[in-house]
Order: C-alpha cells, then sequence, then structure tokens
C-alpha cells in the first residue's frame, strides 16, 4: 500500500512544479514585465552592445528615469505630447521626412518643449537626433520577446508594429505618474494648441474617429449605420468565442456580423489621469500583448476594449468618453466631403487617417501642410538643435493633488532575473517538501513492516520509526539519546 502512496505523492509533486512552471510561462508571455536597460540581443550582441554605449544616457529612458523626464517635458498643467516610430533599416527618407513635418507643426503649434519621441531602435534614434528632434531610446517598454529578437518591427502572428504596442503601454505610464497625455502619430499635422482638449471639459479619454462622413453620426444613428471598418467574427482563440477584426483581414466575408463601436482612430487621443482612464489602457495593453489576443490590431483592439469601461458598477466609476468634434479633429481625406457639405471647419489637429504611402505628404502638400525642410535646416546648422535640452525645461513639481482613490491600476514590476528566481524558488520548496514527505512515508512502511517482523529497522530508522542521526566518524547510525 505504501508503494502507492508513494506513488500518489510523487505525482503531486510533479503536478505542482509543472503548474507552478505553466504560470510562470504564461506570466512571461503576456504580463507586462520590467524592462532591463538592455535587451538580450543587445547584451550577448559586442556589435549591439557597442552601439548601445553611443547613445548618452540621458537620451535613455528607462523606468528609472521616466518621472523625471516626464516632469521635464511635461507643461505647468501636466500635459505632455508623444509619439512612438521605429524607422526601416533602408528606405527610410519618406517616414523621416514626415516626422521633420510633425515636428515643424508641432514647433509652431509653441509645444515642441513638451514633445517626446520613443523608439526602441538604436538606428532609429541615431537618425532622429542627428536631426535635432527630441527622440528618447526607450529601455522601459516591455517588448515581447518576437520584437525584441526578431528583426522585423512586425513579427509574424500580429499585425502590429512594435511603436503601436508601445504607444498604448506608454499611454498607460504616463498616466501612472499622474500627468495628462496626448498621443499622435508621427503623420498628424498641429494647428493650434494641441493640448486646446483638455480645456473646459473633464472627459477621461477622447480621441479621432475614422468616420469617413461629413458629420459622425449621432449615438442612436451608430445603432444602425456603420463605418464599415470593423466587424464581429467567430474566433476559438478567445473567451468569447469572437473578436472585432478589421474588413480587409476578414478573409470569409459570409461570417462578419455587425459591430457598435465608435470608429476609434489610434492616431490621435487624450487622457487624463483618473482611473477609469487608467483602467482602460491597462486592459488595452493586457489585450494587445496576451497570447490569445495579440494577433488583434491595435486600433481595432481600442473599440473593442473600451465599450464595457461606459457605464459604471457598484466598485466602479464609468469612463467618461468622447468622439473629438470633426470640425476641429479631422483626417484630411475628409475635409472635402465636409466642405462640399458647407460645414464649418476650425481645425486644430490634421490627421492623414486612410490615406498611404507617398499619398499622405502630397494631401498635406496640397492644402500648404507640408514642410519637411525642418530637420535638414536644424542639421546643417551649428548649434541648431531644437530647444529640448534638458536645462531648458522646468521641473514641475504636483501642482494638482490627487483626489482619495485616484491612483492609476499598476502593472506588475518584476524584472525577468527576480521573476525567474521567484519561480525557481518555489518550484524547488515544493518539490523539496513533497519529495521529503514521500520519504516519509517511505519510511514509516518499511520500519513497520520491520517492527512487525523483529528485525532492524533499514533507511537509518529505529523500529518506532525514529531517525537515526549519522555518526560523526564511523558514518554509521547512532541512536539519538
Amino acid at each position: 500500500m505504501h508503494r502507492w502512496r508513494c506513488l500518489a505523492v510523487s505525482a503531486l509533486a510533479c503536478v505542482a512544479v509543472l503548474q507552478v512552471q505553466a504560470q510562470a510561462a504564461e506570466h512571461q508571455s503576456f504580463l507586462p514585465l520590467r524592462r532591463l536597460a538592455a535587451t538580450p540581443v543587445e547584451a550577448g550582441d559586442p556589435a549591439a552592445a557597442k552601439a548601445l554605449e553611443t547613445v548618452p544616457p540621458e537620451w535613455i529612458i528607462t523606468n528609472e528615469s521616466a518621472p523625471g523626464i516626464l516632469a521635464r517635458t511635461a507643461t505647468p498643467q501636466r500635459e505632455i505630447l508623444f509619439t512612438t516610430i521605429r524607422l526601416a533599416p533602408v528606405k527610410f527618407e519618406e517616414p523621416l521626412d514626415m516626422i521633420a513635418n510633425f515636428c515643424y507643426f508641432v514647433k509652431k503649434s509653441g509645444a515642441l518643449p513638451h514633445l517626446l519621441i520613443f523608439t526602441t531602435d538604436i538606428l532609429t534614434w541615431h537618425r532622429l537626433h542627428k536631426l535635432g528632434f527630441p527622440a528618447y531610446l526607450d529601455r522601459a517598454f516591455p517588448a515581447r520577446p518576437e520584437y525584441i529578437f526578431g528583426e522585423a518591427s512586425r513579427p509574424a502572428g500580429t499585425h502590429n508594429r512594435v511603436f503601436d504596442v508601445e504607444k498604448h503601454w506608454w499611454g498607460w505610464k504616463i498616466l501612472e505618474q499622474d500627468f495628462f497625455a496626448v498621443y499622435m502619430d508621427a503623420d498628424a499635422v498641429p494647428l493650434k494648441d494641441p493640448f486646446l482638449a483638455f480645456q473646459d471639459n473633464l472627459y477621461d479619454v477622447q480621441g479621432l474617429s475614422d468616420w469617413d462622413v461629413p458629420r459622425i453620426p449621432i449615438q442612436e444613428d451608430a445603432l444602425v449605420q456603420s463605418c464599415e471598418l470593423y466587424y464581429l467574427v467567430p474566433d476559438k482563440a478567445v473567451a468569447s468565442g469572437t473578436m472585432l477584426r478589421e474588413h480587409w483581414h476578414i478573409p470569409d466575408k459570409k461570417v462578419q456580423l455587425f459591430s457598435i463601436n465608435p470608429c476609434q482612430s489610434t492616431g490621435l487621443w487624450y487622457l487624463r489621469p483618473t482611473p477609469p482612464a487608467g483602467a482602460f489602457m491597462l486592459a488595452l495593453v493586457h489585450r494587445l500583448i496576451h497570447p490569445a489576443t495579440w494577433h488583434q490590431w491595435d486600433q481595432t483592439a481600442w473599440n473593442e476594449v473600451i465599450l464595457p469601461f461606459l457605464w459604471g458598477t457598484g466598485d466602479s466609476e464609468q469612463l467618461a468618453y468622447r468622439i473629438l468634434p470633426n470640425e476641429n479633429y479631422i483626417n484630411v481625406r475628409a475635409i472635402p466631403d465636409r466642405e462640399k457639405a458647407g460645414l464649418p471647419l476650425d481645425i486644430v489637429i490634421l490627421h492623414s487617417g486612410g490615406t498611404h504611402g507617398r499619398n499622405k505628404a502630397l494631401a498635406y502638400a496640397a492644402r500648404g501642410f507640408w514642410h519637411p525642410e525642418l530637420g535638414k535646416a536644424l542639421a546643417d546648422v551649428p548649434g541648431g538643435k531644437l530647444a529640448h535640452t534638458h536645462a531648458a525645461r522646468p521641473a514641475w513639481s504636483h501642482a494638482r493633488p490627487k483626489p482619495p482613490g485616484a491612483e492609476v491600476p499598476a502593472l506588475q514590476h518584476l524584472t525577468d532575473f527576480q521573476f525567474t528566481a521567484v519561480v525557481a524558488v518555489t518550484s524547488a520548496l515544493l518539490t523539496a517538501g513533497l519529495m521529503l514527505a514521500v520519504f516519509r512515508v517511505a519510511g514509516r512502511g518499511r520500519a513497520g513492516r520491520a517492527a512487525r517482523a523483529g528485525g532492524a529497522a533499514p533507511w537509518g530508522l529505529k523500529a518506532g520509526g525514529e531517525a537515526l542521526s549519522p555518526h560523526p566518524r564511523s558514518g554509521k547510525g547512532a541512536a539519538d539519546p
């Protein structure tokens, strides 16, 4: 009988250890971890490590340096404008011109001292910094291994580039530090103060809509009218059994179902540091990095994840959310239809959603909004860098006190080494404890049989099952006093 007991206990030990290891693997695969200053690739590749050394430490943003950098960059009202980018190793000239055009209009609007450009790529950082743009090498965003180890910015299995996920993580991170966040894609054009949307309202989240119509439909009309970009489709990988997908990635149109969603663009959005906004951004980040849903495009995920946050519960307040008025915040391709309808235009932010490649620059140039020469001019003038030195940025204190209970939900921050150590110690303790139980059960069984037979007890046990201590010289068992 004792053999069956031993087998049972051993099986339980194996199951427990496997469960811990499985939970560890799941944790590592989709929960954001605290990123080290150098990725494993950079640490193991001498060329990459040498390239990292060429970036001055003050231009590397980490979890430790982020609070200070954000404070120096923010307006007196604690507002921060940011974007994320990664240039291709070759044929990067046109995207670089777009970034230069973006910075030109940010500077013209007076917001350049409050702009942060994040990139996870060292080569991209050098190209941007050479032109004088306020770029930081991002060593805080915890990119998935597929992004870190792969050379492609968009690995297999997902429609998201590394900076598509990075921007939402930084949206959450900026809220966590109690700042107002404005995100713009680098193909946007701010024609007025980009922080205007925070004035005279208390919305937690605001954003540009991609409804391709002169006037955005009212809420009741959205029950029967779709922007025709996103549809629900069956997806066995998701617990709900369905997922919102963009129409150009749905091969079988017969399975797509009508969906109610705000048709939000992730090319322009505003976040106020409140608990509902923080909870929404945290859920969005988890959606984009969870193994079952990381294949969902970030913009589609936004339009699906935001819906359950629009009503409150007994434990949490609802998210105050609005689509920005397209009189002031609009895609460039929607302007002709609005003008044709005789609707007013007073543009604050212009975006190029739905326009692709070289057509973005052509659309802006046709309306006089194309000035990519800023970076080239600054690069050719000694000392002509944009005014983004740390000394030029005043450090702001927490002028706006947090109301009670206004903390933004926090992610779990552990280094890879710390988490691995926790898992290893837990597994070792479980294994040691359960194996000890196995030996005790086995020993008692043998001791009992020996006692009944009247013989000596094996395995260093007395007939009554008590342990014998080893003799210090002979190594033979001597009974404890």
